[in-house]
């Protein structure tokens, strides 16, 4: 069976927010394959459907309003949408754990560190006796390069790079094969993050944990991860390793989102935004969501909806543009 091949394997996979206002159609038939040990990056503006995405793994859309409408996760052999909620408590913290957008508001104010480290460990292990539990807690701790000793101490005692390491910890507590990190280093500035990043790249080597880093920051994606799936209203628009979408980029929304970047050679050149915003999800166009904002647009791609079509081994794009053999994108400033 192919599941057998990777670690998680979503198919087709569709989540809605059924709202008095309408329905918000935040994930469009997502296909996501990764393999063990491999870092992925999950890349698209603000709410194009990436942690949605992410929350439809761990089974924690919020419902309602959210449903999960169709398709098929299955995550280290089980079937995530067939699984008991007893199962789904087993398989969060030790199969998947998830790295919040927030180090502030992910940690309980009142608990001392170590005890919401321990308390992940204790969950999943119940046989632990609590000395144990507090020990793992202060591993942990020294794991991601905060002193053991500092387990007693509250998370307003710790600084936003710290509180995030705290936050990494908890997630690692139990080493689950997959992390899951949501736009880990947003609240943090910029030395901070390249440190955080470090951190987790080494973890990453340590623990042979795959990982699915959620970001808008391609330098980030450039650093940290094997594969790329851009996404754009709810769907994955251009999928393959990190060459094959940043050296021969296929999507014109790829292409913007690099156009987008400072020319690091040319101070003075300026920045070329997508122009346009991302469409209502209660109202996404009938064809290609991304055609009201693409240069390339023809009249076809406004009345058709491109599928996800496989160029090599490695790399897709969902673009009608290059059924026509001669297409080219223009190109962008490296």
């Amino acid at each position: 069976m192919e599941n057998n091949k990777y670690l998680l394997d979503m198919t087709d996979v569709v989540v809605h927010y059924e709202t008095d206002e309408g329905i918000v159609e935040a994930v469009n038939g997502i296909d996501i394959k990764l393999a063990e040990g491999k870092t992925m990056g999950l890349v698209g503006e603000t709410g194009c459907g990436k942690t949605t995405t992410a929350l439809s793994i761990l089974r924690l859309v919020p419902d309602p309003p959210g449903k999960v409408k169709s398709g098929k996760i299955i995550l280290d052999g089980v079937d995530i949408m067939a699984a008991s909620e007893k199962e789904m408590r087993e398989i969060r913290g030790n199969v998947v754990s998830m790295i919040f957008q927030d180090p502030m508001t992910s940690l309980n104010p009142v608990l001392t560190v170590g005890d919401q480290i321990a308390e992940v460990v204790a969950i999943h292990n119940p046989q632990m006796k609590k000395e144990d539990t507090v020990k793992r807690a202060m591993e942990m701790l020294e794991v991601v390069g905060i002193p053991g000793e500092r387990h007693t101490e509250y998370p307003h005692q710790f600084s936003g790079g710290m509180k995030q390491r705290v936050v990494i910890a908890i997630a690692l507590a139990c080493s689950p094969k997959l992390l899951i990190a949501d736009e880990p280093t947003t609240a943090l500035d910029v030395t901070i993050q390249a440190q955080v990043l470090e951190l987790m790249n080494n973890l990453k080597q340590q623990f042979k944990t795959s990982t699915i880093m959620i970001t808008h920051d391609l330098g980030i994606v450039a650093e940290t991860c094997d594969e790329v799936s851009i996404m754009y209203a709810g769907s994955i628009v251009e999928r393959g390793n990190l060459e094959d979408v940043f050296n021969n980029t296929m999507h014109p929304y790829t292409e913007g989102l690099f156009n987008s970047l400072p020319d690091v050679d040319n101070r003075a050149a300026k920045l070329k935004p997508i122009p346009g915003l991302m469409p209502d999800p209660t109202k996404l166009p009938k064809g290609c969501a991304f055609a009201p904002r693409c240069q390339y647009a023809t009249e076809q791609c406004k009345t058709e909806k491109p599928a996800l079509v496989k160029y090599s081994d490695t790399h897709y794009a969902a673009c009608l543009a290059y059924q026509d053999k001669n297409f080219k994108l223009k190109g962008w400033s490296k």
